[in-house]
């Protein structure tokens, strides 16, 4: 490899939207080195399913992956999968093939080099970044886009047999299966009880399993469900106003509460300071960021990360499903595993036939865990983000991020509805640089 316009490290729809708006935009035919170390471009790993119960978390009329084609997907949609609507979640597997097709687009229009080989290191330099592979290949570039997507769940540091699953995608996307019950009371415990965790239940019923499921977390709460029919058009101005004029935890949490009303249209409420996310976000002080992770963003993620109504259909009618508040303290090689439950001080202590990790994305590790993000910070290049959450968005000319890396500054950057305004903004600077 050598000279390139674009050098891009992440195969989600981060990196792909980046580059089809990049290609989009450029007067001239661009070549670009499009790197991802699991060889899921376009789909990345949210995509990258084939259980058509795994299904989107936004109705499919908003998950155009264009900001000014507001109906680009449903477009997409109609001809190939009428049955659905715009008020349909649509399964994960057809919206990766609506990103693969755009993905195929660009050829005519670019030079896409794909690598589907872990990109080692990236050194700033006189010619700007270059950036190392693990094969000893490397590429040259004005611009560099982190487009790395959710890093792996912490390694919980348990024992290293099949029955633990330190990993649910990693593993799943490898092909892992529930394996044959190794008792007579079967039992398999998540740890978390978020959207992960959700996916990871369908897919063990999807495998047959009949037998027991627990899943573990602080707080012990599954999302909240979507409304089954369309949101209403309230105004909710002076709302967001009252949120802007007092920029502190407690005083987002009583405005809240006071405009809740009768409780029925919570989710409208929360749709309503989507946008304004991050401006509420970053107009908190680091203490009053702390104080807001500490006592809400548990409930906040809970209401605002919300699943299908027909997924929650599932989980409720499942009666071998539990849900409980607490957490894994020890697991042994033999598959005992030990759960204290929360404000209880003793444990309690069974064998499980598997053990699995969901519980998120592991920001606070990001810089040390990627080896390319943890060189541009040797370099002074990036910092972590607000709370060590993340990085925070690069100053260097030419260098960029974008999605969920940027959770610490932006708080709202894991949906398709941001991240398709951060990939076109990201692609339009680059090419008055390019």
């Amino acid at each position: 490899m050598s000279r390139c316009d674009i050098v891009i490290i992440g195969g989600g729809f981060c990196g792909l939207m980046t580059a089809a708006n990049a290609v989009k935009l450029a007067r001239k035919r661009l070549t670009i080195v499009w790197a991802d170390a699991g060889g899921r471009f376009a789909r990345g790993t949210a995509y990258s399913t084939t259980e058509t119960s795994h299904l989107l978390n936004v109705v499919a009329g908003r998950m155009s992956a264009w900001p000014d084609a507001a109906g680009d997907f449903l477009r997409w949609l109609a001809p190939r999968h009428p049955s659905y609507s715009a008020h349909s979640y649509v399964p994960r597997m057809i919206y990766g093939d609506y990103l693969t097709e755009i993905n195929s687009t660009m050829a005519p229009r670019a030079n896409i080099r794909t690598v589907s080989i872990a990109a080692t290191a990236a050194r700033y330099t006189e010619n700007g970044y270059r950036v190392e592979f693990a094969d000893g290949t490397y590429a040259e570039s004005p611009c560099l886009v982190l487009a790395t997507g959710n890093p792996p769940s912490p390694d919980p540091k348990w024992p290293e047999t099949e029955q633990f699953v330190t990993d649910f995608w990693r593993w799943r996307l490898a092909g892992g299966k529930m394996p044959k019950a190794a008792n007579d009371e079967p039992i398999v415990v998540i740890t978390g009880t978020g959207l992960t965790a959700v996916d990871a239940i369908i897919s063990l019923r999807n495998d047959g399993y009949a037998g027991r499921i627990l899943a573990v977390s602080p707080h012990g709460t599954l999302p909240q469900v979507h409304a089954s029919a369309p949101a209403g058009h309230d105004d909710y101005a002076k709302f967001v106003a009252e949120l802007k004029a007092r920029p502190a935890a407690l005083s987002y949490f009583q405005a809240f509460r006071k405009n809740l009303g009768d409780g029925t249209r919570w989710r409208e409420l929360i749709e309503s300071v989507r946008g304004q996310t991050p401006a509420l976000w970053q107009a908190l002080g680091e203490r009053e960021k702390a104080r807001f992770s500490r006592h809400l963003l548990s409930a906040w993620n809970n209401h605002r990360h919300r699943m299908a109504p027909e997924i929650a259909a599932r989980l409720t009618q499942d009666k071998n499903l539990s849900v409980m508040a607490g957490r894994v303290v020890a697991a042994a090689p033999d598959g005992t595993i030990s759960v204290r439950a929360r404000g209880d001080d003793g444990v309690w202590n069974f064998r499980a036939d598997m053990l699995i990790n969901c519980t998120g994305a592991g920001l606070r590790t990001l810089t040390t865990d990627n080896p390319v993000l943890a060189d541009l910070r040797k370099q002074g290049l990036i910092q972590p983000g607000p709370l060590r959450l993340g990085i925070a968005s690069p100053r260097t000319k030419g260098l960029f991020a974008l999605g969920t890396p940027l959770t610490g500054e932006r708080l709202e950057t894991v949906a398709v509805p941001e991240l398709r305004s951060q990939a076109a903004d990201v692609a339009e600077v680059i090419t008055r640089i390019i």
